[in-house]
């Protein structure tokens, strides 16, 4: 193919060379083509001031003559007047003619002592009429000798104009024939030259066609080729997202049994020591689950099908809970946290949830690494309030340049060593960078090493004009006793899950009624069924299945998905196939009593 390339390039090489000859010849003849018109111009203009002299000077003398006879004849003094200024005007013309062609002033040179005895007769005659001898005068510009002089004069002169016309005519006439054979000559040049590249340029074509015939075949088959290989990679990726799906399921599961069992022993009358342990234990069973969601969300992020879900999101509340969840952290490490919100529209449109994952990653980070001192957390506008800047800075161990130029690397922390000291899978900042470039903005770390880190972030929020009023669902602090007797049936088909789920409804006075799968759940809505909790995936019928099918018979019924798979899509999916909310995996205790008691309150059950 690259050979077939060079050929075609070398056509075009040609064709614009053609080209290029045919377009210089075309310049060369612009100069020839304006400067022969400017030529035809100087002759037509000469042409024409001959021909205006010569019908000046037959004018003239014929003005002359007649003025010199209608003075001898009425003696009226006009006539001697218009006979001075004739005699003038025809000098002139006569001058201009004999400037114009040297062949008119030749003649009137040769005519001259003509003209001189004709000046004479003529001013004798209107001497004579001075002096009242009209008949002799009369009689003297009517005799034969005046007329033998003025036929000689005016055969002279007048031939002369008449040939100097011929001339000046024969002059153009020969330059317009030579400009003719000139463009006659160029046109046929510049024909055998367009014709050759014609002829030239079809031979080829022919070639060309083959030639890019033979290449689209060969690029329709690399196309093919390249398809089925993307189908296969599709279907290695989806293999790959449904394998780790599964995996974060079955990981996700025996945590729930862990971290279930920990807040049941929790939530009894423990000594000290036995708190510490169950607290290390639920920290650790957090880690793990946020290790899991940091792998599937990497996962998504890498196969460039992620999509943010942009909503109307409260910046302020935010950043409330942010300070309420992020002074307590510090608190217990011994360090300060401090929050700075300068914002004026807190409304605004953005994917809530991932921004607040940046926030809380890179806040992790930040009471990680520090170990006295502060932790702050500063928000203000730009002078275009839609520009959002966030500076997460801390007093920690801060980083040297070789480190921070890996801190975006995936699966890689800055220095080996802290993966040893503070744990980490090195996902934490790589995700933080794609989102926010997926959001649109940028992020920026300055560090030192023992002074500190300031992570800035540059997002652009929509600003939200509308101030939405949503029903109060929060907890009040008797929210509890409301849960008290409630009909709940749980649909589960891991026995641990069914075992953790019971304890901790009845916990706060709930006797819930447990079913292996979607077809006993089924099964067992009754009338008297006030709230279902629905696994996902069961065998027999999965809890989608289940859930639309006692939407069926009883629409108002609420139902929340219980599952370990509670990525954003996989949320978005659950509510529009008819759940009410989704309950992540591993259960926390809070975490559900709060979800049950928004969702029966907003529900048409009667309680």
């Amino acid at each position: 193919m690259p050979q077939d390339l060079n050929k075609v390039r070398k056509l075009k090489i040609y064709i614009i060379s053609l080209i290029c000859i045919l377009g210089f010849i075309a310049i060369l003849l612009i100069p020839f083509l304006v400067n022969n018109l400017q030529e035809r111009n100087a002759l037509d203009k000469h042409l024409l001031a001959v021909k205006q002299a010569t019908q000046d000077i037959i004018y003239f003398d014929e003005v002359l003559t007649m003025s010199a006879r209608m003075y001898a004849f009425t003696q009226n003094p006009a006539w001697e007047k218009r006979y001075l200024h004739t005699a003038n005007s025809l000098d002139n013309a006569l001058e201009m003619a004999q400037s114009l062609e040297p062949t008119v002033k030749d003649a009137i040179q040769a005519t001259s002592k003509t003209n001189n005895q004709l000046i004479a007769i003529e001013m004798n005659a209107i001497e004579l009429v001075n002096n009242q001898r009209f008949t002799d005068a009369q009689s003297l510009l009517l005799n034969d000798q005046y007329f033998e002089l003025k036929a000689e004069y005016e055969e002279y002169v007048h031939r002369a104009l008449q040939n100097a016309i011929h001339h000046n005519e024969v002059v153009i006439l020969q330059k317009i024939t030579k400009t003719k054979n000139w463009l006659l000559s160029s046109a046929f040049l510049l024909s055998i030259l367009f014709f050759s590249l014609v002829i030239y340029f079809y031979s080829y074509n022919k070639k060309t066609e083959a030639l890019i015939r033979s290449n689209i075949d060969e690029l329709n088959n690399k196309v093919q080729e390249l398809e089925a290989l993307a189908f296969e990679l599709d279907s290695a990726n989806n293999a790959k997202s449904e394998l780790l799906a599964k995996i974060s399921h079955e990981l996700k599961t025996p945590i729930n049994g862990i971290h279930g069992s920990l807040q049941l022993i929790k939530s009894q009358k423990v000594n000290e020591e036995a708190l510490l342990l169950v607290n290390n234990a639920i920290s650790c069973s957090d880690m793990l689950v946020r290790l899991v969601d940091d792998i599937l969300d990497f996962s998504k992020l890498k196969s460039s099908k992620y999509t943010l879900n942009s909503d109307e999101y409260d910046l302020s509340a935010l950043f409330a809970s942010v300070q309420q969840i992020y002074t307590q952290e510090c608190n217990a490490k011994g360090i300060k946290f401090h929050l700075s919100q300068k914002i004026s529209y807190p409304n605004r449109f953005c994917d809530g949830l991932r921004l607040k994952q940046i926030i809380f990653n890179l806040l992790n980070n930040a009471v990680k690494f520090t170990h006295s001192g502060t932790v702050s957390l500063t928000v203000k506008e730009h002078a275009n309030p839609e520009l959002i800047f966030i500076e997460i800075t801390d007093t920690g161990i801060g980083m040297n340049h070789s480190t921070q130029s890996k801190l975006f690397n995936d699966f890689e922390q800055g220095d080996s060593s802290i993966t040893r000291v503070y744990g980490g899978t090195g996902l934490g900042m790589s995700i933080v960078k794609a989102l926010v470039e997926l959001m649109g903005g940028k992020v920026h770390v300055s560090s030192e090493p023992n002074m500190g880190t300031k992570v800035s972030l540059q997002l652009n929020l929509a600003i939200s004009r509308e101030v939405t009023t949503k029903p109060d669902t929060t907890c009040k602090p008797d929210y509890l006793d409301s849960l008290k007797n409630l009909d709940v049936l749980v649909a589960e088909d891991n026995k641990v899950n069914q075992f953790i789920i019971s304890k901790l409804l009845k916990s706060v006075g709930v006797s819930p009624v447990i079913t292996n799968n979607g077809q006993e759940a089924v099964d067992s809505v009754s009338n008297d069924t006030q709230l279902v909790l629905m696994d996902i995936q069961m065998p027999v019928m999965d809890g989608v299945t289940a859930c639309q099918h006692i939407k069926q018979s009883r629409p108002e019924l609420p139902i929340l998905a219980v599952t370990a798979n509670a990525q954003e899509s996989d949320i978005k999916y659950y509510l529009n196939k008819g759940f009410e909310g989704v309950i992540p995996k591993p259960i926390k205790m809070d975490d559900l009593y709060l979800a049950i008691h928004k969702t029966v309150a907003v529900s048409d059950i009667q309680l």
